[in-house]
């Protein structure tokens, strides 16, 4: 990335512009989760060897529990402040990581512990090494896990914002399109070794109180929800980046085939949506559906 065009994304990042060419209307990068909070353990700074390390625990001496769960909707922006983080003093770390968690780094790799928690389901033939547990988080390592995905985002925003490669002169365009698809594969690269890594599930979720789920699901099923569960810090920075780069806002329901699929950029409440398959012959089969029960209100026949 030529360095005129990092700082300006950069300055993109600060203002709040680069979440606008990621993310349609939203400013920010990070979105809110539509399920259930992630743990946010007590959390200090502890010097091993003049190294500077994040230690942290979920119950005090008396076992009691000293995690917080924020809400989904407080993930919003969390992204964001992460990548500001690659440059960042231990202090400056230590009270994020009060505020939004800590990423569950393993002692021995000094990667999110459950990097090595996945079978290879074409070879089952048990784990390779014993499975890693969370430990000590270098400081260090949490920088450059934030420029990591500062990387991704701001070359995801150049590329995105590149002209078409018919506006390339005929004499730069294969070396143009070499340029674009090198930087495809280390956007999606990092994306998905941070998804393989992290501990993100798939889960249903019913909006509102607990008491009582199944009644809500009968009296209003859209109440049931197919949502991403991030019980961590890097859980949520994985899915979040995974949205950021697609600029995916989440599963809806096409209103024309009842089918579930992932839709690009934010649409309004009432709007209706459909999938890629459906379009615009979608609309067009809603409104005479609207039609027709106009129609039938009213007794009367009307022309197109």
């Amino acid at each position: 990335m030529p360095d005129d065009r990092g700082l300006q994304l950069e300055e993109q990042l600060r203002s709040g512009g680069l979440g606008q060419v990621l993310g349609g209307a939203e400013v920010q990068l990070g979105r809110e989760l539509h399920a259930h909070g992630w743990l946010v353990p007590d959390v200090w700074l502890h010097e091993v060897g003049g190294k500077t390390y994040l230690e942290w625990r979920f119950r005090d001496d008396k076992g009691n529990t000293v995690t917080k769960v924020p809400s989904g909707s407080e993930a919003r922006g969390v992204l964001d402040a992460f990548i500001k983080l690659r440059d960042a003093d231990p202090s400056h770390i230590l009270n994020f990581a009060k505020k939004s968690g800590v990423l569950g780094l393993c002692n021995k790799h000094q990667k999110p512990f459950t990097h090595n928690h996945r079978l290879d389901v074409a070879e089952p033939r048990g784990y390779i090494e014993q499975p890693c547990l969370p430990g000590r988080e270098s400081i260090a390592r949490w920088r450059e896990l934030a420029g990591e995905a500062f990387r991704a985002v701001c070359m995801t925003a150049e590329l995105l914002s590149a002209p078409p490669l018919s506006h390339v002169s005929v004499s730069a365009r294969l070396e143009e399109l070499a340029r674009r698809s090198r930087g495809w594969n280390q956007v999606i690269g990092c994306a998905q070794r941070w998804l393989y890594e992290s501990a993100i599930c798939w889960t249903l979720l019913v909006a509102g109180p607990r008491e009582g789920r199944t009644q809500q699901v009968v009296s209003n099923p859209r109440k049931l929800q197919l949502v991403a569960d991030c019980p961590m810090l890097f859980d949520v920075l994985s899915f979040q980046l995974a949205q950021a780069i697609t600029r995916s806002e989440g599963l809806y329901l096409c209103k024309s085939c009842n089918q579930p699929f992932f839709r690009t950029w934010q649409v309004s409440k009432n709007q209706n949506v459909f999938c890629r398959d459906c379009g615009r012959k979608g609309q067009m089969r809603i409104y005479m559906r609207n039609k027709r029960k106009r129609v039938q209100v009213n007794g009367t026949t009307q022309r197109g």
